[in-house]
């Protein structure tokens, strides 16, 4: 079969937004865009709970990584897709 590998030289990007209150805050850092440490977004968080005692984030965390097959398995080209 194979298995995902982690790209570490890409690392991993971190989003983070505030959903407390009604209606909800959506706060989120100034710098998000560029893709977060999960440091970065923990900073951030305590800051803006600091800032306005809000407690409830949403919080993605995305990494690349790589597929790779086992040796006896090879590419499939799906019905459809060239090459």
């Amino acid at each position: 079969m194979g298995s995902l590998k982690p790209v570490a030289a890409e690392g991993a990007r971190t989003h983070i937004e505030c959903v407390s209150g009604i209606p909800r805050c959506r706060a989120e850092p100034p710098d998000v865009a560029k893709g977060l440490t999960e440091g970065d977004a923990e900073a951030w968080a305590g800051q803006h709970f600091r800032a306005t005692g809000h407690p409830l984030y949403d919080r993605v965390r995305c990494d690349t990584v790589l597929w790779e097959p086992s040796a006896d398995t090879g590419p499939r080209i799906p019905p459809g897709v060239t090459g």
